[in-house]
């Protein structure tokens, strides 16, 4: 008899033997720690998909900002940004900056060798995986990400390599100090308020990017040309995706991602997230 189904019979004798309050008090426990399983395993946002490896969890926190719209230039210096103010809004909200992240350039070779292909290498970081599908098109301190993103984004790579096209990565992880200082860069170029939903950037605070698991990237051909767009403003989701049904790039860019397990953000064609759950309904896999 199958280990599975002896259990069936032994749990089944016990009850028949049982008093029926022992077997009611017997069932009622039984379908609590069903009720706790389901829960905990249906748990948003819980942990980055790596297919069993060892990963960062990610809290399934409500994102909230630290200021809005234009009462958000208080962190906004002269020419920079006020870091003393920024510093005292993280320790307040306990938010984790760059904590435990690597860089995606690095961690995402030996992924893509165990997926078979070997990353050519060369002097700058970035660059040493294009010939596997993807690149790194800023520095070190843009290409942070949580380790389990890494296996995503070699998925990723391999699907555009096997396409004869290249994922070339923008941003990753931002700071809270490289989010409010976008912001100010915005604001001193008369952009009021300066993280509106208009200017494509969040207000200061948590969210994705600062929680290491999106990405911001576009496709280009073998060559180097960009054949997507990269980043810009928000738009209404059904104008997104009349505008990726009809960019044949766009559309195999959507592709290559949903095959690799990322959700998208649809008011933003070059945004991507992998987790086990889409954070809203904003979150999609589909055009």
């Amino acid at each position: 008899m199958a280990a599975p189904a002896a259990s069936l019979l032994i749990c089944a004798l016990a009850l028949a033997l049982a008093t029926p309050a022992e077997a009611a008090q017997k069932k009622h426990h039984q379908k609590k720690h069903h009720q706790e399983k389901d829960a905990d395993e249906a748990a948003p946002g819980e942990k980055v998909v790596d297919e069993g490896e060892t990963t960062k969890p990610i809290a399934p926190r409500p994102y909230k900002y630290w200021c809005q719209k234009g009462e958000c230039t208080k962190f906004c210096g002269v020419s920079g940004i006020d870091k003393a103010a920024v510093a005292a809004a993280a320790a307040r909200t306990k938010t984790n900056l760059t904590k435990d992240m690597v860089d995606a350039a690095v961690a995402i070779q030996p992924e893509l060798e165990k997926l078979g292909c070997k990353p050519a290498g060369g002097k700058e970081a970035g660059k040493a995986s294009r010939n596997c599908g993807i690149e790194f098109n800023k520095g070190k301190g843009h290409r942070f990400i949580l380790p389990g993103l890494a296996r995503g984004l070699a998925k990723a790579a391999l699907g555009a390599q096997k396409e004869g096209v290249v994922i070339s990565v923008g941003s990753t992880v931002r700071s809270l100090e490289q989010q409010v200082e976008l912001m100010c860069k915005n604001h001193r170029k008369g952009m009021d308020p300066p993280c509106s939903g208009n200017t494509g950037l969040a207000c200061p605070g948590p969210n994705v990017h600062t929680d290491g698991f999106a990405v911001d990237l576009h496709l280009e051909s073998t060559a180097g040309k960009s054949l997507t767009q990269g980043t810009g403003n928000r738009q209404d989701c059904k104008a997104r995706k009349k505008q990726v049904l009809a960019n044949p790039h766009l559309k195999k860019l959507n592709d290559i991602m949903f095959a690799a397990g990322w959700w998208k953000y649809c008011e933003e064609v070059w945004h991507f997230e992998y987790t086990q759950n889409p954070y809203n309904h904003f979150r999609k896999r589909e055009y």
